[in-house]
C-alpha cells in the first residue's frame, strides 16, 4: 500500500487527497494546473469535476505523528456526504496526526474533533470579515490588504500568511506593515503564525510557528 505524499507545502508535512476536483473556478488555483497536466492519469479525467479516488483515500498514513493537508486538490463543499463521512472516520481513527481541511465554503463546521482543524482561505479584510465564526484556522494567501484579527473566531487557533507568486502584471506585492501587524496581533492573542517562503523579501526573518494537539508535537 503506497504512503502519503510528503509535501513541499511548508506548513504541513504530508498531503491527502482522497478527493480530486472543485468548481469554484478561482483565478489563482495552483490545482486547477495540476489536474489539467497530471488529471487523465490520476482521476482519470482533467476537467478538474469533483471525483473520489479510492486508491488515495486507502493510503497509508504516516508511522509518526504528522500534520496532514487532507484536500490540496478539492474543496469539501463539493464532497459527496458518503465521501466525508469516509474521510471523518478514518481520520477518528488516527488520533496521533492532526488534519487540516481548508474551504472557500460557508458550510458550517461539521469536522470538530481533537485532531482536526477546519480553517477558511482569505485574501484581504472582506473575507476574514466573512469567515464563518466557527472555523479553527485562516490561510490568508495570498495576501491583498492590511488585515485585522479582532474580529475574528475566538476559537482560532492558527494564521497563515503568504505573498502572491508568480508573475501576473498586476501582481500585489505586501506591505512590510501589514506582516508587522499581523505579528503583532497574533502575539497579542497568542495565535501560532506561519509566514510562507513568499514573505522573505518583504519581511526578512520569517515566523515560523504551529498549532499543538493531543500527541504533544
Amino acid at each position: 500500500m503506497k504512503g502519503m505524499t510528503k509535501t513541499a507545502i511548508a506548513w504541513c508535512d504530508f498531503t491527502w487527497n482522497p478527493v480530486w476536483g472543485c468548481l469554484h473556478g478561482c483565478s489563482f488555483c495552483y490545482a486547477r494546473g495540476i489536474a489539467k497536466r497530471f488529471g487523465m492519469q490520476v482521476a482519470g479525467r482533467d476537467d478538474f469535476y469533483p471525483t473520489w479516488l479510492r486508491a488515495n483515500f486507502d493510503r497509508q498514513m504516516p508511522k509518526h505523528p504528522a500534520r496532514i493537508f487532507v484536500n490540496s486538490m478539492s474543496d469539501p463543499v463539493f464532497w459527496k456526504p458518503e465521501w466525508a463521512a469516509a474521510i471523518r472516520e478514518r481520520m477518528a481513527q488516527h488520533p496521533e496526526h492532526l488534519f487540516l481541511i481548508l474551504t472557500k465554503g460557508r458550510q458550517p463546521n461539521d469536522w470538530r474533533a481533537a485532531n482536526v482543524l477546519f480553517g477558511s482561505t482569505a485574501i484581504d479584510q472582506a473575507a476574514l470579515t466573512a469567515m464563518p465564526a466557527d472555523r479553527n484556522f485562516v490561510s490568508i494567501e495570498p495576501i491583498f490588504g492590511p488585515v485585522d484579527l479582532a474580529a475574528m473566531p475566538a476559537d482560532l487557533q492558527w494564521v497563515i500568511v503568504g505573498a502572491e507568486t508568480g508573475n501576473r502584471k498586476a501582481r500585489v506585492v505586501p506591505d512590510a506593515e501589514w506582516i508587522a501587524q499581523l505579528r503583532r496581533q497574533c502575539k497579542e492573542f497568542g495565535i501560532p503564525l506561519f509566514e510562507k517562503d513568499s514573505l522573505q523579501p518583504i519581511a526578512g526573518r520569517l515566523v515560523r510557528e504551529y498549532p499543538s494537539w493531543p500527541s504533544g508535537r
